[in-house]
């Protein structure tokens, strides 16, 4: 397992602290980062296709395409 080192100042610990062992905290940040990465390239790949196909979708299909790009 590859561990991972994060600075944070006293404040900053006791704020986390709040919401659970910070490990735990600190590792659904991470996933919560991933997640919003994996989202914004769906986002952008999908108006890369749309420029180059000229195809155009509604919000609702845009939203369905994300909701299923988090599902893996």
């Amino acid at each position: 397992m590859t561990t991972v080192s994060v600075r944070l100042s006293g404040h900053e610990k006791e704020e986390l602290r709040k919401y659970g062992k910070l490990s735990t905290v600190v590792r659904d940040a991470i996933d919560l980062y991933l997640a919003t990465m994996r989202s914004k390239r769906a986002i952008r790949r999908l108006r890369e296709l749309q420029r180059a196909n000229e195809l155009k979708t509604n919000v609702e299909t845009d939203i369905r395409l994300i909701k299923e790009d988090r599902g893996r």
